[in-house]
């Protein structure tokens, strides 16, 4: 992978500072069991906890509950965990198309000081007013623009024992096949994939 932009979470101070900012509000899902990990989890090191957070199927919750929320890890799975991810990234992507150009602007300012990447900067900001044409277009459908996925994919996969403890093994193959034709929507022959 030639190019990439990285956040983390845990850098995203803004979050913080700014809990009931709209810039930083999103409704997620939240199920019965997950409010009461959130709610009755100890500190994260030395961060506050969150206040509390109920449960509901469009749960209007600050950055930094959204923040809790993506990183519960031991009430499920690892899968679980990334699909929390995954739904606040789906709920910061609706929050985009709802902000307009100026919103965007100004949160892309605000975000950029907490992203790692290998974009110069001025390929970063033109991602951003790429970025920004599509979402702010009216109709724009944001399931199609955006697309999420669980790598490795369902049922290319299985626990197994290395190491001294337990893994993950998976089928690389079936994986990069998979990822690819999710990626360019049609399939590739073995013989094109780039080997490591």
């Amino acid at each position: 992978m030639k190019r990439f932009l990285i956040w983390n979470n845990s850098k995203l101070k803004f979050i913080r500072i700014q809990p009931n900012d709209i810039k930083t509000t999103f409704d997620v899902e939240v199920t019965e069991n997950e409010a009461d990990y959130i709610n009755n989890r100890h500190k994260y090191g030395n961060e506050e906890k969150p206040e509390t957070v109920p449960s509901g199927e469009s749960v209007h919750l600050t950055g930094y509950q959204a923040l809790w929320y993506a990183r519960i890890r031991k009430l499920d799975s690892d899968f679980n965990r990334t699909e929390r991810q995954r739904k606040v990234i789906a709920a910061i992507m609706q929050k985009a198309k709802d902000m307009g150009p100026v919103g965007l602007i100004s949160t892309a300012k605000d975000v950029a000081p907490y992203i790692e990447t290998t974009l110069s900067t001025s390929d970063f900001w033109g991602l951003m007013f790429n970025l920004m044409s599509c979402v702010t277009k009216t109709g724009a459908d944001m399931d199609k623009m955006f697309v999420s996925a669980q790598l490795p994919f369902e049922d290319t996969w299985w626990y197994s024992s290395q190491w001294d403890g337990s893994s993950i093994s998976l089928d690389l193959e079936e994986n990069r096949q998979l990822l690819y034709t999710l990626l360019y929507e049609e399939t590739v022959e073995e013989t094109t994939l780039v080997e490591e």
